[in-house]
């Protein structure tokens, strides 16, 4: 029987549980419209599939072997910022051009939703049980797309610590 990847499994609950709390309600400032693991040029969506988060996953992982047993830890023991890569990439447009830049329209929107994101991330620390831990490593806000509709981008790299053991009776990759 075939097994499906703990890397699967995070993935997926962070695109069917936990993304979806950025709902417009409560401590959120937008309701997504669209969450996906497909990454394409932000300039490629239209007003009516913002604000939006696509979801990477190609990024670099570190593993560390913990014992003879055959487990491994995703990064090392020591610290939590070095497991495997998530990297979100949220959209939102004020529907402005250029001009949103000076007012600050764009930069207010694109904090809101990064607010946003980080609230909704590390609202379950271990992701439903799938993992050990999620930090926060590194984000970035964009407003190198405001030409285009008021578009503004905000990255944010998570670090997700698990364990897994691969030559288990069952084994978890």
């Amino acid at each position: 029987m075939a097994v499906q990847s703990k890397r699967e499994s995070i993935l997926d609950y962070i695109k069917a549980t936990t993304l979806v709390l950025i709902n417009g309600a409560t401590h959120y400032n937008y309701n997504l419209k669209k969450i996906t693991r497909r990454v394409v040029n932000p300039t490629n969506y239209d007003d009516t599939d913002l604000p939006a988060v696509m979801i990477r996953d190609d990024l670099d992982t570190e593993y560390s072997p913990l014992a003879s047993d055959g487990y491994y830890s995703t990064g090392s023991i020591e610290s939590v910022t070095d497991g495997m890569g998530v990297g979100l990439i949220g959209l939102v447009s004020t529907g402005g051009d250029q001009d949103d830049i000076d007012t600050g329209k764009i930069s207010e929107a694109a904090n809101k939703l990064h607010s946003d994101m980080i609230i909704a991330m590390l609202s379950d620390s271990t992701l439903g049980g799938n993992c050990e831990a999620v930090t926060l490593v590194s984000s970035r806000n964009s407003l190198d797309w405001a030409g285009h509709n008021g578009l503004a981008v905000c990255f944010q790299l998570y670090s997700v610590n698990y364990l897994f053991n691969p030559i288990a009776s069952t084994p978890v990759t």
